[in-house]
């Protein structure tokens, strides 16, 4: 429905969408049927019960996205639990990208630098702060100085009225 006006794009989302999922579906199949009782109790078990309930998931989104179209009255809740379980079918993404090492490495070497980057942040916050009290102080100490010098006090209260 948003992705296109016209039948000709919805048809084609529509037969996209069935093939992936008969494709998954033989997926599951072959695996199933291929590794026997290990599918479900082996190593490997719950990113196979998670495949599992993404075709699920799937399949109950196609069905109330299709019972949604028949009924164009349909409540806004039926919409928002199609949205949620196009949601979940990103875990298969997440599944695949286990299998790519270099992947894992980037994922694992950000998640390491974070504190590295937090704390050269505040290192640099904090260099900032010293040069700026530095600026002011050396700012206000020359004025204390040279007092007979004319300066326009109201362009410094403008620009720097909220300093001490």
């Amino acid at each position: 429905d948003d992705i296109a006006k016209n039948g000709q794009s919805a048809t084609l989302y529509w037969t996209c969408a069935i093939l992936l999922n008969v494709w998954y579906l033989l997926e599951l199949l072959m695996r199933t049927l291929g590794l026997g009782k290990e599918f479900w109790c082996g190593k490997d078990k719950r990113w196979n019960w998670l495949d599992l309930v993404m075709f699920i998931s799937s399949l109950v989104d196609m069905i109330a996205e299709h019972l949604a179209r028949q009924d164009p009255h349909s409540s806004g809740a039926a919409n928002r639990t199609i949205r949620l379980f196009r949601v979940a079918r990103v875990c298969r993404v997440i599944r695949c990208l286990r299998h790519v090492r270099e992947f894992r490495k980037l994922v694992f070497s950000m998640a390491t630098s974070m504190q590295t980057l937090f704390w050269s942040m505040m290192l640099m916050v904090f260099m900032m702060f010293c040069f700026g009290v530095f600026f002011t102080q050396t700012a206000v100490d020359h004025m204390k100085l040279h007092p007979a010098e004319h300066y326009d006090e109201e362009d410094l209260e403008n620009s720097f009225g909220s300093l001490p």
